[in-house]
C-alpha cells in the first residue's frame, strides 16, 4: 500500500530542516507582523498614525525587531512615537525623520502588541511602505500604502465674454477630496491682468479671510476645511477690451498649484439709426411713410432693451407705427425690442405712417433717436430726414360757361 514509503522517510529530514529554518526566521513560529496607516487617503500636511502590530500565538519571544524606511514624502510627525506596548527600544522616531528602528522587543504568548508612530505626508502621491522584520521577526515583512493628496484649487469666469463696462463673476473653488476635515484650508493670491478691476464680494464660504485691492484678491485660509468644496465669488469689471488671462497662485496646502481662467472683454455694441422717405410730400397728403432702420454698428451683439423714438415736426401727424419684432406705441412714437442683434447688423425696420397737414410748410425735418442695447457711445444715436412739401394751389371747379382767363381746368 505504501510502496513509496522509503522515499518519504528519506525526505523527512529535509522537511524538518526547512521547518526549523522557517522558525528561526519568524515564519511559522506563531508570530505575525503587520502595519496599517490610519487612513488610505490623507491630505498633504495632515498628521496621522502608522500602527505596527505583532501577534504571538506561540511561546514568549524577547528579541522582536524591525526597520522601517518611509517612502519619499512621508516623515515622522510632530508627536513622534505615540505608544509602544511591545517594549524594546525605538531609535530615530524623531519629528521629521524618514526612518526608525525597533529592537529588543518582547511579547508573551497569545498576545498582540502595537507600536504607534505619528507620520506626516509632505508631498503628494501614492506612498507604498514596507517594514522589514529582524530578530524573532526575521523574514517577515509588513506592508501598507497611503495616498497623500492636496486640496484642489481652480477658478473660472462666468460669463467668459463680456463687453467693456460689464461685470463677470470670478469663482475660486477649493476642494477637499480627502475623507477627513483638513486643519489647513490653503491660501492663494490672485493679481488681475490689466483691464480688469475687482468689484463687490458675492459670496464666501471658505474658512479664512479675503483681502482685496482694486486689482487683486488674496485669501488666507484659517481654521478647518470641511470635506467637499468651498467657494469664493467676486464680481470683476471689464475696463478695457482684450483677452484677459488670469493666474492665481496657491500657498500652504495649495503650494505649487496655480489656477488659470480667461475672460474676453470686447468693445460694446454701438447703436446708430437711419431714416428715409420716398419722393416729395404734398399738402393734405394721406398715408405718407417714413422708414426708420436702427443698426448695431458696434463689434459685439446688443444686450437688453433697445428703444427707438421718432420726433415728428409740426405739419405731420402720425397715424401708425410698426415693425417686426418691435413693440410700438403710437401716442409717443416709441418702439422697443429685446432682440439680440449681431455686430454690424441692422434691426428690423420700423414704418411710420403720417398725414401731411393742408398748411404744412416745406421742408419738414423728422428726427429719430435710438438708445440702450448695451451701448456706451451715445454720440451717434440720432438721424434726421428732410422732406420737401409741394404746395398745392386751391382751385374752384367751374362750369365751362363761367371760366375766366387764368382759371385752371381739370378733368374729373
Amino acid at each position: 500500500m505504501y510502496k513509496n514509503s522509503p522515499k518519504l522517510f528519506r525526505l523527512a529530514p529535509l522537511a524538518l530542516a526547512i521547518y526549523s529554518m522557517s522558525l528561526a526566521n519568524g515564519q511559522g513560529n506563531g508570530l505575525t507582523f503587520t502595519k496599517q496607516f490610519q487612513f488610505s487617503q490623507v491630505a498633504l500636511g495632515l498628521n496621522f498614525n502608522l500602527t505596527f502590530s505583532i501577534t504571538n500565538t506561540n511561546d514568549n519571544f524577547n528579541n522582536l525587531g524591525f526597520v522601517d524606511v518611509f517612502p519619499a514624502g512621508i516623515v515622522v510627525g510632530p508627536a513622534g512615537l505615540v505608544s509602544n506596548t511591545c517594549n524594546g527600544t525605538i531609535v530615530g522616531a524623531a519629528p521629521g525623520a524618514g526612518d526608525f528602528t525597533f529592537s529588543g522587543g518582547s511579547i508573551a504568548t497569545n498576545v498582540t502588541c502595537n507600536i504607534v508612530v505619528q507620520v506626516t505626508g509632505i508631498t503628494t502621491g501614492v506612498k507604498p511602505n514596507s517594514a522589514l522584520g529582524g530578530g524573532d521577526l526575521a523574514g517577515l515583512t509588513a506592508n501598507s500604502t497611503v495616498t497623500v493628496i492636496a486640496p484642489t484649487f481652480k477658478k473660472e469666469f462666468s460669463p467668459t465674454t463680456i463687453t467693456v463696462g460689464q461685470s463677470t463673476q470670478l469663482t475660486f473653488t477649493i476642494t477637499n477630496a480627502t475623507p477627513v476635515v483638513l486643519g489647513i484650508p490653503g491660501s492663494f493670491n490672485d493679481t488681475l491682468p490689466a483691464g480688469l478691476t475687482v468689484g463687490p464680494l458675492v459670496s464666501n464660504n471658505c474658512p479664512g479671510a479675503v483681502t482685496t485691492t482694486p486689482t487683486s484678491i488674496n485669501f488666507a485660509g484659517a481654521g478647518n476645511l470641511p470635506i467637499g468644496a468651498c467657494t469664493i465669488v467676486y464680481n470683476v469689471l471689464g475696463a478695457t477690451a482684450g483677452v484677459k488671462n488670469n493666474v492665481a497662485t496657491g500657498s500652504t496646502t495649495l503650494q505649487g498649484q496655480t489656477a488659470l481662467a480667461t475672460v474676453t472683454v470686447i468693445d460694446p455694441p454701438d447703436l446708430t439709426v437711419s431714416k428715409t422717405h420716398a419722393g416729395n410730400f404734398f399738402q393734405g397728403q394721406l398715408g405718407a411713410t417714413y422708414t426708420i432702420t436702427p443698426r448695431n454698428s458696434g463689434p459685439s451683439p446688443t444686450v437688453g432693451i433697445t428703444t427707438m423714438v421718432d420726433t415728428l415736426p409740426a405739419g405731420l401727424t402720425a397715424t401708425a407705427i410698426a415693425g417686426t419684432g418691435w413693440t410700438c406705441t403710437l401716442a409717443t412714437l416709441t418702439c422697443t425690442t429685446t432682440a439680440v442683434v449681431a455686430a454690424n447688423t441692422d434691426f428690423n425696420p420700423i414704418t411710420v405712417t403720417v398725414t401731411v397737414a393742408p398748411n404744412a410748410t416745406s421742408p419738414l425735418v423728422n428726427q429719430a433717436t435710438v438708445a440702450g442695447g448695451g451701448e456706451t457711445n451715445t454720440g451717434n444715436n440720432t438721424a434726421f430726414d428732410t422732406a420737401v412739401v409741394t404746395v398745392v394751389d386751391f382751385f374752384q371747379i367751374r362750369y365751362a360757361a363761367n371760366l375766366t382767363a387764368g382759371d385752371s381746368v381739370i378733368d374729373i
